[in-house]
């Protein structure tokens, strides 16, 4: 297992993992069309163009790869996660755990000294055996 920063080619790949990850463990979060839309964003049949135009906007953007296929992702910028994603294939051995470790390394030497995210009700317990703390309550978007 290797992880490594993203390059422009792992797009659809990327867009893969978020878009299965979403649909198997978060598709309660929302309702149908909100789930949709958000699958549909990140789907890695969308122009791959616009997926990379859409990725590249985040400064800090790291890839984890096993055996060729990438099956995580983080990314954000040094104050906020926007993206961790990790193929439900490979939950429960630490690789979550690393993403973010290296995502935090990164951010903190560009200078943070605080990391923010939206996370799900699912990713919610992982981010606080992480160390972060809940600041607000849910929200409905």
């Amino acid at each position: 297992m290797q992880i490594r920063k993203y390059v422009s080619s792992d797009a659809v790949g990327v867009a893969g993992v978020i878009s299965k990850t979403f649909s198997k463990f978060n598709h309660k979060e929302g309702t149908k069309e909100a789930v949709n839309r958000y699958v549909t964003n990140y789907s890695p049949r969308k122009n791959s163009a616009e997926l990379k135009k859409q990725f590249e906007r985040t400064s800090l953007f790291f890839v984890a790869v096993d055996k060729g296929k990438i099956v995580g992702m983080i990314r954000g910028n040094k104050n906020r996660v926007v993206n961790l994603f990790v193929l439900g294939s490979h939950h429960g051995i630490g690789l979550g755990k690393s993403l973010l470790k290296k995502f935090e390394n990164q951010a903190r030497k560009a200078g943070s000294k605080m990391i923010q995210m939206r996370a799900s009700l699912y990713a919610t317990p992982f981010y606080q055996s992480q160390g972060y703390r809940k600041t607000t309550g849910i929200r409905d978007f």
